[in-house]
């Protein structure tokens, strides 16, 4: 397919992804949503539970770990309830579940068992829990004299026993995965028909498959723990998750770290300040100048240069928030540049289309519009807030002067302008492109919703233990270059159109910044 083929096919399309997505109302539904599907967060309820397990990979061996496990499991599957839906699993909260009429005799057939594959193994970190699942068994298991707890050395294990575990598709976690999966297996809860691939790779895992093949195993492992365990009795109702996560901020403190650049986004090294800076005063130099020249050139229609007259602000003002960006680098951040570069962004596409697309009464309803927001702040002065002015000091006789209409005669408008969103104007306009890519996503930062808080509001803790949770943040890297890129390009597009539609004169190349 040509180029010219390509881009036709394209145009005006939404992405191919979306359009399998059902509708409702604004919102674009995912096709699992109307499953009754209740699932478990790997890091947030199933990490806390692969404690145990974790500690016996890290004291045998990822490649042995099972052996010891299978033992202990064994063992427990004698004093198991003989009712119970699910069996052991090998998780944490599985202590709790060997009834207590039953711990005592099982200690007494397996207590050195049980004092090597949990007391030594994670027995000085779980002491840590006093409300584990576990904690009857720590303490039955701790042998007299043995002292108080090493807390720096406990804390040193779950810690790197956590870190790993929160990689869920890591090889460490995944190899843990596979025990309750096999529990599963071992006792009659799960079945597969014999055409199924998984019952050919599943007794070679993990050694004896080639990457693809183990990464298939793992895949439908994942999709079948992901159905099983949020079904498991013992699970539903567990506490141990929610206890683990809220207790380890009375064990450690947050460790916020400094946040990154994000990915995609240039930043000046010291080294290019120096022909930065001399690029960034040559370009709003350029602008600055070039208005001035405009100014004193453009011929505006005197008779009704009402047309002219919204073309020359909307121009001015994408020029002007340029020329700002290019003397502060300091709003560059991510945040303040991107709310400066939805303004633009804006701007540019109204002044688009009304050069491309504008008709007579549209500039009409441009300029009503305007005037109406004025009239609707006077009326609220007036009736509301009759000893208050406005975010500018403006009173409501103020307002009522700077009105280029008698009041009763202007309509006030609720809605957009021209009585369809940017998105349409954008589309009219040929600038789908800076809708979808600038103007969209920078509206998040516009109005504060969470994807703006989470890129420029908020950085990670880097504690294990504190399942890098988010901490407020202050410090933003100064010069992303990319928001300045962006801004210098979508002034050339404003003034190639104005050149070519409107006949404004030609302006010096500006540089560019990357």
């Amino acid at each position: 397919m040509s180029s010219r083929k390509r881009k036709r096919a394209g145009k005006g399309q939404r992405p191919a992804q979306l359009t399998r997505l059902k509708k409702s109302g604004s919102q674009l539904l995912s096709p699992l949503s109307d499953l009754p599907v209740r699932s478990l967060d790997w890091s947030r309820d199933l990490l806390p539970e692969h404690l145990w397990l974790a500690a016996l990979a890290d004291q045998f061996g990822i490649d042995d770990f099972h052996r010891p496990v299978y033992a202990l499991l064994d063992a427990v599957d004698d004093c198991w309830l003989p009712e119970a839906k699910s069996p052991c699993l090998g998780l944490v909260t599985d202590f709790a579940r060997i009834p207590k009429t039953a711990r005592e005799a099982f200690l007494d057939r397996h207590r050195s068992l049980a004092q090597e594959l949990v007391w030594v193994p994670i027995g000085e970190a779980l002491s840590l829990y006093p409300d584990c699942p576990a904690a009857w068994l720590v303490d039955i298991l701790r042998e007299p004299g043995h002292g108080s707890i090493d807390t720096f050395r406990a804390l040193g294990q779950l810690r790197r026993l956590t870190g790993e575990l929160l990689n869920e598709r890591g090889e460490f976690a995944m190899r843990l995965r596979m025990i309750p999966f096999a529990r599963q297996l071992k006792h009659g809860r799960m079945f597969f028909t014999e055409d199924i691939t998984l019952t050919t790779l599943l007794p070679k895992y993990f050694t004896n498959l080639t990457k693809s093949e183990r990464l298939q195993v793992e895949s439908m492992v994942r999709a079948a723990s992901a159905t099983f365990l949020p079904n498991v009795e013992h699970l539903k109702g567990c506490d141990w998750p929610k206890y683990f996560w809220r207790h380890n901020y009375d064990l450690t403190v947050c460790q916020p770290v400094e946040r990154r650049p994000p990915p995609g986004f240039v930043r000046a090294d010291t080294a290019d300040i120096e022909t930065l800076s001399s690029k960034l005063e040559s370009a709003a130099s350029s602008v600055s100048k070039y208005m001035g020249r405009l100014a004193s050139r453009i011929q505006i229609d005197l008779y009704d240069p009402r047309r002219d007259e919204v073309l020359l602000g909307l121009f001015a003002r994408v020029s002007r928030l340029f020329i700002l960006m290019m003397d502060d680098p300091r709003i560059w951040a991510r945040d303040v540049g991107s709310i400066i570069l939805r303004c633009l962004a804006e701007t540019a596409i109204t002044f688009v289309y009304l050069v491309k697309k504008g008709k007579v009464d549209e500039f009409e309803k441009f300029v009503s519009y305007g005037e109406g927001q004025r009239k609707l702040l006077m009326l609220h002065l007036q009736d509301n807030y009759p000893t208050a002015t406005s975010h500018d000091g403006m009173t409501a006789e103020e307002a009522e002067k700077s009105l280029d209409v008698f009041p009763g005669l202007i309509d006030i408008e609720l809605g957009h302008w021209a009585g369809q969103d940017v998105r349409r104007l954008a589309q009219k306009a040929g600038m789908e492109r800076l809708y979808r890519l600038v103007f969209s996503p920078a509206s998040g930062e516009v109005h504060g919703n969470w994807l703006a808080l989470k890129d420029t509001s908020l950085t990670y803790c880097a504690e294990p233990l504190h399942r890098i949770h988010r901490l407020p943040a202050l410090a933003e890297p100064p010069f992303y270059v990319t928001i300045a890129e962006t801004a210098r390009t979508l002034w050339e597009h404003c003034h190639e159109v104005a050149v070519e539609d409107l006949r404004y004169p030609d302006v010096e190349p500006i540089p560019r910044f990357k």
